[in-house]
């Protein structure tokens, strides 16, 4: 069994395409899954941060504008269960349902991106098929999402703002739904509110209660140690920390030990993995094609072990674009790197770009 895992563990960190090796024993995925069922009160329970108004409240940042997360896919796959942590809004939701999560932490740092992640699990709730969940979105049936919402937060100090996110949010969500329609008869991408499939999976998440939507920072220095805690004491292990692109930002320039502390204080296992989006670095790294049917510049897309990255933060300080550079095996076309564990640390080997 012991010979078993370290092959798996060895095709793993050559990339999700390498095969399709078992990562984990059937016992121990079912470990996993009945450690979240027992535990879920424990990661109901942990504490979050309180946030201010930022910038960044507003409709637009409700929504995501990366087009290509089909290029996740086999990496989700392979994932399979555990707990899924996430920043921003709905793109969340497809990625857990591909990596078959069994908690979805729904993560943001700003107050409208929360509520409006409130807003959707309340309405996929009460939604049985996409058509309804998409017609809850319309003007048309604005009074119907304002009952939902009514009874599942009306008695909530910030429900005012949960109202008022509804109103913000509405116009950038059906024109990310038109826009995604789009993008899928060009490319091999399916999200939740077109898969029949992958929305039962979502649903069947909320209708759970293993969806919550949490205050917090990369930065903090409460949500994410609180979610490892309580993922620790629960006997279960993070399958997936998407960060999007937040790493390409200055605060991250060097990782900082707040992040570090954050990121390395998850329990994680040989499926774990972690991914990130990157804008900057086009000429080295560039932008997945189609990135620009839903913004006027792109994404590269990228995966890596967890494990492998907690290592690279035990390391010398290190910036996002350095993982990819030193320690992925890059594809142009796609705009896709697999990022291995690094032989050396990181900030070793080079210079700033």
């Amino acid at each position: 069994m012991k010979r078993a895992l370290r092959l798996c563990t060895l095709l793993f960190a050559l990339g999700p395409l390498a095969g399709h090796c078992q990562s984990a024993p059937v016992d121990r995925a079912r470990e996993v899954s009945d450690a979240i069922t027992a535990g879920l009160s424990l990661l109901h329970e942990s504490p979050e941060e309180t946030l201010a108004p930022t910038r960044w409240d507003t409709g637009g940042t409700t929504i995501s504008n990366e087009a290509r997360l089909d290029l996740f896919r086999p990496a989700m796959e392979q994932a399979n269960g555990g707990v899924y942590i996430g920043v921003g809004s709905v793109q969340n939701l497809t990625l857990a349902a591909w990596a078959r999560s069994e908690f979805v932490y729904l993560m943001d740092f700003t107050r409208i991106v929360v509520a409006n992640n409130q807003i959707h699990v309340a309405l996929i709730k009460e939604a049985p098929t996409i058509e309804e969940y998409l017609a809850l979105w319309s003007p048309a049936r604005n009074a119907d999402a304002r009952a939902i919402l009514e009874r599942a937060y009306g008695q909530r100090p910030d429900f005012p703002f949960i109202l008022n996110t509804l109103i913000q949010a509405r116009p950038f969500f059906n024109a990310h739904v038109q826009a995604m329609t789009g993008v899928s008869r060009q490319y091999p991408v399916q999200l939740y509110f077109q898969d029949p499939e992958l929305y039962a999976r979502v649903r069947a998440l909320a209708l759970g209660d293993r969806i919550r939507p949490i205050k917090g920072n990369l930065l903090g220095d409460t949500t994410l140690i609180g979610i490892g805690n309580a993922v620790r004491q629960a006997g279960a292990v993070v399958r997936v920390l998407y960060l999007s692109n937040a790493e390409e930002y200055n605060d991250f320039r060097p990782y900082p030990a707040q992040f570090q502390a954050n990121v390395r204080g998850l329990p994680v296992d040989q499926q774990s993995v972690v991914l990130r989006t990157m804008s900057i670095f086009e000429w080295t790294h560039p932008w997945a094609p189609g990135s620009e049917l839903l913004m006027d510049k792109g994404f590269h897309y990228g995966a890596q072990p967890l494990g492998a990255f907690q290592n690279a933060l035990a390391g010398p300080p290190t910036y996002v674009y350095e993982l990819f550079r030193d320690c992925g095996q890059t594809d142009g076309v796609t705009g896709y790197t697999w990022i291995r564990a690094c032989a050396a640390p990181v900030a070793e080997n080079h210079s700033n770009p």
